[in-house]
């Protein structure tokens, strides 16, 4: 009866450090992501101000349209660094209040200390696997629609390496357009010319200006003509 008895107290024990472990294990990375996910919502708040001031957004909308999606997408890209983070600061803390050795004196094995380990990396991985695969795919899709509306509405000054078919057989390609000065550099005018040979006639252009108008204003540089039978 006392065997019994004791090894009941013992498996109670293990079980006891067992969940010790893990709320360790958890608790860690937990604080830890949420830490750096405050600090990554500061930092963006404070960079995208601007925008959301001048579309005149309400705090609801930049909440719960912007940052409950913000949220699981970047806390899932830095899950696996502060997963890492977590096992090794916690460990350490244990192992630098000498917990390890107690639990190896009452004789806890190292494989029997692993399993706790092993049931927190399992929870995790269930998360992230949720996320990935459930949650993060249209929460990207809405972050990057709220992105596309208020913060990058077609605001940017420079575009770069723009194609578009002006008139069927004939494409022009920007490779800078600088909407400030409603200019474009280095462009070039790409036509197919005959049916049996495929000939392309290529004028390039240095810059080309919009007016006010409507029309262009060019600056040739050369024109060169490429042919291939088919």
């Amino acid at each position: 009866m006392i065997r019994l008895k004791d090894i009941h107290i013992d498996r109670k024990i293990l079980k006891t450090l067992d969940r010790y472990i893990v709320g360790k294990f958890l608790g860690t990375f937990f604080f830890s992501i949420v830490l750096i996910l405050s600090i990554g919502i500061v930092f963006d708040l404070t960079e995208h101000m601007d925008d959301f001031y001048e579309t005149q957004i309400s705090t609801w909308d930049i909440i719960f349209g912007y940052y409950i999606y913000f949220i699981p997408y970047y806390g899932n890209m830095f899950a696996p660094l502060f997963i890492f983070i977590s096992v090794i600061f916690f460990t350490s803390k244990l192992a630098g209040n000498s917990e390890i050795i107690a639990m190896m004196a009452t004789g806890m094995s190292f494989k029997r200390l692993m399993w706790p380990y092993l049931f927190s990396a399992i929870v995790l991985f269930i998360m992230q696997f949720l996320l990935a695969g459930y949650i993060i795919p249209p929460a990207s899709e809405k972050l990057l629609t709220f992105y596309d509306h208020y913060i990058n509405s077609f605001t940017e000054e420079n575009a770069r390496n723009i194609q578009m078919e002006v008139e069927p057989g004939t494409i022009l390609y920007i490779e800078t357009f600088r909407s400030a000065t409603n200019t474009g550099y280095r462009t070039s005018l790409s036509t197919l010319t005959t049916r049996r040979s495929r000939c392309v006639s290529r004028p390039t252009v240095l810059c080309m200006t919009r007016r006010i108008t409507g029309t262009w204003r060019t600056t040739p540089a050369a024109i060169s003509t490429v042919c291939t039978r088919l």
